[in-house]
């Protein structure tokens, strides 16, 4: 049986704050329910952001034991990037750094869940980029509602978590949130995508 750690890194919007919804809370009460090893983090500003990325390895060095690492990034976003609670915005470049050290950090076995709005443009990330930024990253292709994410990726973690493949695991959160606009790509299909597409250019 494959054992999963799911780091959750969340940035709540204004609106989130106010309505008091909070992704995070069904999180991690779904992964410790399912027995799944979790951490959390809430990150509202750059240097907590960066703390929370670190966290991992630093000082939870037993993630290293573990089959599926999984970065788990819930925040505002749109096809360029991610926005945190205190409006500071990344873009899918400067993150691609960030990601691509984790990712060696991990013995490039790293999987990026981003639950935000058009958090499948991560895949961004592995474009122009030798160094893999993951191994695999799954995201919404399109805006789509806090709770429906919330609901795809709980039970994205479980089916895997009980060894369904990842395929299986996609189909299962697109039913159970009812909600189809989720995607899936492995980063050396991202960049060989990328690649083709830049040998297409006249020279």
């Amino acid at each position: 049986m494959r054992r999963l750690y799911v780091h959750i890194i969340e940035s709540l919007s204004a609106g989130n704050l106010l309505n008091k919804m909070t992704e995070g809370a069904l999180l991690k009460e779904g992964l410790r329910i399912a027995g799944i090893e979790h951490s959390y983090w809430s990150a509202d500003n750059e240097a907590r952001f960066g703390e929370a990325i670190d966290i991992d390895v630093v000082e939870t060095p037993h993630i290293l034991q573990f089959d599926v690492p999984i970065i788990h990034i819930s925040a505002h976003g749109n096809k360029d990037g991610i926005q945190l609670t205190d409006g500071t915005y990344f873009q899918w470049n400067k993150l691609k750094n960030i990601f691509k050290r984790k990712n060696l950090d991990l013995n490039n076995l790293l999987i990026v869940c981003m639950s935000s709005c058009e958090g499948f443009g991560a895949v961004r990330m592995a474009f122009n980029s030798e160094a893999l930024p993951f191994l695999a990253l799954i995201g919404p292709t399109s805006e789509i509602d806090l709770r429906d994410r919330a609901m795809a990726f709980l039970t994205f973690y479980y089916r895997l978590n009980k060894d369904a493949s990842p395929q299986v695991a996609l189909d299962a959160m697109k039913i159970s949130s009812g909600n189809d606009k989720f995607a899936m790509i492995s980063g050396y299909n991202a960049q060989r995508i990328w690649q083709e597409a830049v040998n297409k250019f006249p020279r």
